[in-house]
């Protein structure tokens, strides 16, 4: 796995917590690029988790983590 690459965040003073923070807003891309070596398989399944936390001008919420998962099918070489 590489390092994930997120947009480049706004500092937003949240009122909630009283404190500037670094915040995404309306629709984020992440993007995490993953190398795969040879391997016999047919396909290789990527599992992992997924946290965050949503704040609107009144409140943090709880943060949530979220099961993500990912099916990679292999093809062999084409020689």
């Amino acid at each position: 796995l590489h390092a994930a690459q997120f947009p480049k965040p706004t500092l937003k003073l949240l009122p909630a917590i009283h404190k500037r923070v670094p915040v995404f807003e309306e629709r984020v891309r992440i993007v995490r690029d993953v190398t795969i070596g040879l391997t016999p398989a047919k396909q290789v399944d990527l599992v992992g988790m997924f946290e965050y936390q949503a704040c609107d001008d009144q409140i943090c919420y709880v943060p949530k983590k979220v099961p993500v998962s990912f099916s990679i099918a292999i093809k062999p070489l084409d020689r």
